[in-house]
């Protein structure tokens, strides 16, 4: 049974959402295309900009993390304001039970199949493309290899014919960066006897030293450097100190030493060491700033992401050891995992008698910003494990409970974004070039970052009501094709980045080919092999073939 004050809330949902309104928008028709073919041009950029992705283009521009920067900042934001939105417009529809078959159908069964076939392929693509792109261990450079294996007396015969400036060229590292990264304390105290800049910057992503050490959980090395002064302050090129990039990166650890052609490691024993790493590097930082309102707010913040890796969310699972946050498991199908939480959450809190009411909207901003304070760089944060972290879950159940709210108040005929030519100067003009300038103060980049996420989607959703509202039936058939291509684009995009990524072609023009063949092969295998197929009758219900009439 449904609780009164529900029904009451539902038949005013009816009663403002009257039959003369219409049952659907083509301009939410061509954003949701839009959204989702975005994450083709999205992942088509990773590999152009030093990252964890696993195809590394020889050929790099920082001008694509811009274009990711964009996108990231409100893509998945906006999502989740058309999913809440449609959610309500489901329970007016078909009631709440319908609702909740409808999203099983559309949602969980794609999901489960996706998990099951398109997702062991993009593995396969990973593992390929790391063995393929990665410098093998048996092209080490000598100094590499001498630090590697902790051979003090070569290290130091090649110390005095390379210099101290000397640089891996495969990878960008120093020398004393490389044993921060093996680990070894009597590696590191040679080279920091010899001479080695402590504080000295190398890798693409300008880190020192102690960056390394943090990454890989070394805390014995991490202490050396500290003892010998290095600075825990200092930050790379994402604006990550030692102490953020050892927890917020931690993710990446096993990427990244397969990238260096180091062995696996260990993550449950890393997960041990992280934390006497960071006891070292918050008292490190401590003993430099003090103890100021800032170092406060930040220390909470990477005291909840160092409890997300820790070993009390990990598990032993055949041999391997798995974290529940962490571990790699949904891939790019996690929105769609994080939406049916957040779909079975507001499902209850409906059946609680607890539906929008689209009232006090504002106040959904401001919780923003809690969640918002946890994250761990510039945009929302990315997580890909078994269970969605409670951060990630509230910030965009921010976003859900408001386009639910917007529907509840305004029906279909909603006119959510009319301030369109302000929101988007503002929110790409301003607020995101003041994320990027923000991202090492943490007070303010909270705010910053919200208000980003907020502006940039809802000046979308009002230019696409602008200049979209009247478009024809392709429309419809994009919007369709637009969720194949969510689900399917990935392993694709990877096997064409694979594919050209040694060529010496203009880094434009592969970005652009990337996109292009992806883009045209997912749509004609939607027309041809899914549209009107059960494939195609689960993600967008049943379509009819046009009836080709005989002259």
């Amino acid at each position: 049974m449904v609780p009164e004050c529900t029904k009451a809330t539902l038949l005013m949902i009816a009663s403002d959402t009257n039959e003369s309104r219409p049952e659907r928008r083509t301009d939410l028709d061509a954003l949701r295309g839009f959204a989702m073919a975005l994450g083709i041009v999205l992942h088509a950029c990773l590999t152009f900009v030093p990252s964890p992705w696993p195809v590394q283009d020889r050929e790099q521009s920082n001008w694509f993390f811009l274009v990711y920067a964009v996108i990231h900042c409100f893509r998945m934001p906006l999502f989740f304001i058309l999913s809440g939105f449609f959610t309500m417009f489901m329970i007016h529809r078909y009631g709440l039970g319908g609702m909740l078959r409808q999203r099983a159908w559309r949602i969980v069964l794609p999901l489960a199949l996706a998990m099951a076939t398109i997702v062991p392929v993009s593995n396969m693509l990973y593992r390929l493309a790391s063995e393929t792109t990665r410098v093998p261990p048996s092209a080490h450079d000598p100094m590499v290899e001498a630090i590697l294996r902790n051979d003090a007396p070569a290290a130091a015969e090649l110390w005095q014919q390379r210099g101290a400036g000397w640089v891996d060229p495969a990878h960008s590292r120093d020398a004393l960066n490389w044993a921060a990264i093996a680990g070894h304390p009597e590696m590191v105290e040679l080279l920091l006897r010899k001479g080695a800049g402590i504080n000295a910057r190398s890798t693409e992503e300008s880190e020192t030293a102690l960056h390394a050490a943090a990454l890989f959980a070394n805390d014995e090395a991490a202490a050396i450097l500290l003892a010998a002064g290095a600075d825990p302050l200092t930050r790379d090129k994402r604006g990550h100190t030692a102490r953020q990039k050892g927890i917020y990166m931690a993710k990446n650890m096993a990427h990244t030493a397969q990238i260096l052609g180091l062995p696996e490691p260990d993550e449950r024993q890393a997960a041990l060491r992280r934390e006497h790493s960071d006891d070292l590097l918050a008292q490190a930082s401590a003993k430099v700033s003090g103890r100021t309102l800032a170092d406060a707010i930040d220390s909470g913040a990477l005291w909840y992401s160092r409890l997300l890796i820790s070993d009390y969310f990990g598990l032993a699972v055949g041999g391997r050891y798995f974290q529940v946050f962490s571990t790699k498991v949904f891939d790019h199908l996690w929105f769609l995992w994080v939406l049916v939480w957040l779909v079975v959450g507001f499902a209850a809190a409906v059946k609680l008698g607890f539906a929008p009411t689209g009232r006090r909207l504002w106040l959904l901003p401001v919780l923003t910003l809690l969640p918002q304070w946890l994250m761990t760089g510039l945009g929302p944060d990315i997580w890909l494990g078994l269970l969605p972290p409670p951060h990630l879950v509230l910030y965009y159940a921010c976003f859900f409970w408001f386009g639910a709210a917007v529907f509840a108040r305004d029906g279909m005929a909603t006119r959510m974004g009319t301030h369109w030519k302000f929101l988007l100067p503002i929110g790409l003009l301003v607020l995101l070039p003041a994320s990027f300038a923000t991202l090492g103060d943490r007070l303010t980049t909270t705010f910053v970052q919200a208000a980003t996420a907020w502006v940039v989607a809802l000046g979308v959703i009002g230019i696409f009501r602008r200049y979209c509202s009247s478009l024809g039936p392709k429309t419809r058939w994009l919007s369709d094709a637009s969720y194949w291509m969510y689900l399917a684009h990935l392993p694709l995009v990877v096997a064409v980045q694979l594919a050209i990524f040694d060529r010496p072609w203009p880094v434009w023009g592969k970005f652009l080919l990337v996109n292009a063949v992806v883009a045209l092969a997912l749509l004609v295998s939607y027309r041809w092999f899914i549209r009107y197929t059960w494939v195609g009758t689960m993600l967008n219900g049943s379509r009819q073939r046009p009836v080709q009439h005989s002259t």
